[in-house]
């Protein structure tokens, strides 16, 4: 993080606001005009299991839905993980200066963004853990098994994208961040963030 001087605002005041991740900015300057862009995606794979736990075709799954069967996500943990980790800005000002200031994340993680009673002004950009791994498994599964989801034809659309976003349903409301500054001694700011991500399901 680095100082900041932010004139004009009433103090003490904390904010965090999702940012798009790097690799993605150019994407989403190419649909500028499109507000339903995402700021974030995560690429999942999934295969159907039939009654018997063998993998059903793909060729099957993309052309028919069975109630029977069961879905797995085929998608490594580790790939999964870094999809939920979501960059944010973060700017605060506190006249008497900060005296803790830490975000928990959806894992219930905390991280000790400043602690300097004599920083009273910073502004800057990190990571944080926004999903858990469960939830987006559970999600796509959840999906996957629910015959609402299935069109006129018999069959789920592949690939779908989905948008979800943390601390509401059909996500967990534990899946959210949330901010902690104290100023001073006794001003304290609370307040929970949610992070927005669209999930691309495709067959395994």
């Amino acid at each position: 993080m680095r100082d900041a001087g932010l004139p004009g605002r009433p103090l003490p005041y904390a904010f965090l606001v999702q940012q798009p991740r790097r690799e993605e900015i150019d994407w989403i300057r190419s649909r500028i005009l499109n507000v339903a862009t995402p700021l974030a995606s995560l690429s999942l794979r999934i295969r159907a299991v039939d009654e018997e736990g063998l993998a059903v075709e793909p060729g099957i799954a993309d052309s028919e839905w069975d109630p029977s069967w069961t879905w797995e996500v085929t998608t490594p943990e580790t790939r999964i993980a870094a999809g939920c980790d979501l960059p944010w800005y973060v700017q605060a000002a506190c006249d008497s200066g900060f005296t803790d200031f830490r975000v928990r994340d959806a894992d219930g993680v905390y991280h000790v963004l400043a602690l300097d009673g004599c920083r009273n002004a910073f502004c800057g950009e990190f990571t944080l853990r926004s999903f858990r791994v469960a939830t987006i498994r559970t999600f796509a599964i959840s999906w996957a098994s629910d015959p609402r989801n299935v069109d006129a034809k018999g069959r789920l659309q592949f690939p779908s994208e989905i948008d979800i976003a943390g601390g509401r349903g059909p996500v967990s409301p534990i899946d959210r961040l949330q901010l902690t500054a104290i100023c001073g001694d006794d001003t304290v700011i609370t307040d929970p963030y949610f992070g927005k991500l669209r999930l691309r399901i495709s067959l395994a």
